[in-house]
């Protein structure tokens, strides 16, 4: 099985992206499994969800905002 790693990053801005590259220079960012995040993201099923980083090493924790009871989380992978 082949794993495929994507890295979050937030600029400024605070708008969550996704890197270009595996090394964004000098940016905020963590790296997760594809499949796994794309998986919490269709669990949510909303229209709005909230991603909630607390570092490179951190679960993200992905929320629906008017919902306390829906909660993933989609632990990072080290480059």
């Amino acid at each position: 099985m082949t794993t495929h790693v994507v890295v979050l990053v937030v600029p400024p801005g605070g708008e969550l992206t996704v890197a270009m590259s595996a090394q964004p220079d000098g940016q905020p960012s963590v790296a997760v499994d594809r499949r796994f995040l794309l998986e919490a993201i269709d669990a949510g099923a909303e229209a709005q969800l909230a991603l909630e980083l607390g570092g490179p090493l951190s679960p993200i924790a992905v929320r629906v905002p008017d919902n306390e009871r829906f909660v993933s989380l989609v632990m990072p992978v080290r480059l």
